[in-house]
């Protein structure tokens, strides 16, 4: 792939921080590709350094958290929205809502882990 999504090692969620040092220790033993990766913020924990406007997409973002049915769908709705829409803020005019990501090489995400103390 030419690009990769992944939660920040630094992000609160054990699950997602094992996805980011997974994700690390495969670029770091693998002889495969070395895609860009795109950190996503789930929670605010690491400077972002580019948004992606969503204002049409709103409505799958939600479907796409309600499927967190052990985690309080609706919660996690209310929050995932209310983040994109405080993001817009800090968007070009006219942007209601906005995701965050921090987009940086492979060699520089493996720093990241490693600087983290993530593996």
């Amino acid at each position: 792939p030419d690009v990769v999504m992944v939660p920040p090692p630094l992000d609160p969620h054990p699950d997602h921080r094992a996805a980011a040092t997974l994700l690390a220790r495969s670029l770091v033993h693998g002889a495969g590709p070395r895609p860009a990766i795109w950190m996503y913020e789930v929670q605010p924990c690491m400077p972002m350094n580019a948004l992606v406007r969503i204002d049409e997409r709103a409505g799958i973002k939600a479907q796409a958290l309600r499927e967190h049915r052990s985690q309080g769908p609706q919660r996690l709705v209310a929050a995932g929205l209310g983040n994109a829409s405080s993001r817009a803020l800090y968007a070009p005019a006219g942007w209601a809502m906005a995701e965050a990501f921090r987009i940086g090489s492979s060699t520089n995400f493996v720093e990241a882990c490693r600087g983290v103390g993530a593996f």
